[in-house]
């Protein structure tokens, strides 16, 4: 396996390897984004139901909806009229089908000759299908363009760089090694056709009081730049957002200044749902546009007030431009599962599973 050291990392990890090892290679930069947003922006939902939906994606005046509906597990809809386009990727064995009526979104959305590509994930996340969903409105079938079923086990996240699925950034969190019997880092790589390059962040575990926990502990959403080879990963569990340029190899990463950091804690084992005792919720869903990418954050007081106060519908939404530097964000009176923005019309969608609603927020006043 082919090892990648981007170069402007080799002076931190010859300083490191001359003073304590830290538990990550990446350079950090504390930013502070910490109970920064502005005015609360609310709301609004669809008269649109989409039964068994899960994940959402918006291309220009294309709503798109996974589903697990075996008869059509996209849904393709109007942005305005709101009225069906297209049911596409039935229950099935063809190319053009899913084995596995469970797919989501690997989130990315992009055009190919004029042409909307959503890529999804299924049968067990093992297999990316590119589907051609302009072309499938068209024609009246599902369009697939790529498939690919070579996912590594372990592949929490996946998403496919060059605007296509032949060349892929992973991030892979199942780190126990059952020969050796030892938890490991998790770990990021690109593959392609060449092979796999890893792409070096963790050195070690932090301190864990039963490793069993580190599983979770990184997990976190990854979003990839629309049009270039760059992705950001915004941890769950801590106040952490990693950024790879894998196209000039700088890596880094951002931290809320005065937050606890990764080599500062100890995971105790109890996993406790009061968000006081135990707040692992940090980062949640991330999406990306040209100038910026938007994540829905819920460590700051926001949330914490509402969830207090029993509501427990509150998230504030950041933006961050591709250097790390924190832009301002907003705070959301209704959360939802899964997110989509569309820049075009500066609306943000959010698909809710418990009730299986769309919800909109006009973000045309954020700045």
């Amino acid at each position: 396996m082919k090892k990648v050291i981007f170069s402007n990392l080799i002076g931190a990890l010859l300083l490191a390897s001359c003073t304590q090892k830290g538990p990550m290679v990446l350079e950090t930069h504390d930013v502070d984004f910490l109970n920064r947003t502005g005015d609360v922006v609310h709301g609004k939902f669809l008269d649109l139901d989409v039964a068994g939906g899960h994940t959402i994606a918006v291309y220009d005046t294309l709503l798109m909806v996974t589903t697990g509906n075996p008869a059509a597990l996209l849904q393709v809809y109007h942005t305005e009229t709101l009225k069906p386009l297209a049911m596409l990727c039935q229950q099935g064995h063809a190319a053009n089908e899913f084995a596995d009526k469970y797919i989501f979104k690997s989130d990315q959305t992009f055009l190919r000759d004029e042409d909307v590509i959503i890529v999804l994930r299924g049968e067990g996340g093992n297999t990316l299908k590119e589907i051609n969903v302009s072309a499938s409105v068209r024609e009246g079938y599902t369009v697939v363009e790529g498939i690919r079923n070579d996912m590594p086990h372990g592949c929490a996240d996946v998403v496919g760089l060059d605007n296509g699925t032949d060349r892929l950034f992973i991030f892979n969190n199942h780190n126990y090694n059952m020969i050796e019997n030892v938890y490991n880092p998790p770990s990021f790589s690109v593959l392609s056709s060449n092979g796999t390059e890893d792409v070096d962040v963790y050195t070690r575990l932090v301190d864990f009081e039963n490793p069993v926990y580190s599983t979770f502990w990184y997990d976190g959403s990854i979003c990839k730049h629309p049009s270039k080879n760059i992705v950001v990963q915004c941890m769950h569990t801590m106040d952490y957002i990693h950024f790879f340029n894998l196209d000039s190899g700088k890596c880094f990463s951002i931290h809320q200044k005065g937050a606890p950091t990764l080599g500062g804690i100890r995971v105790r084992n109890e996993i406790v749902n009061d968000i006081y005792m135990y707040d692992f919720n940090h980062f949640s869903q991330s999406i990306a546009t040209e100038d910026m990418f938007l994540v829905i954050y819920y460590g700051g007081d926001y949330r914490k007030d509402n969830l207090v106060q029993s509501h427990g519908e509150a998230a504030e939404l950041l933006a961050f431009d591709w250097n790390g530097n924190y832009l301002g964000g907003v705070k959301l009176d209704i959360i939802a599962d899964d997110l989509a923005y569309n820049p075009m019309t500066n609306m943000l969608y959010g698909f809710r599973i418990r009730d299986e609603k769309i919800v909109t927020y006009d973000l045309s006043g954020f700045k």
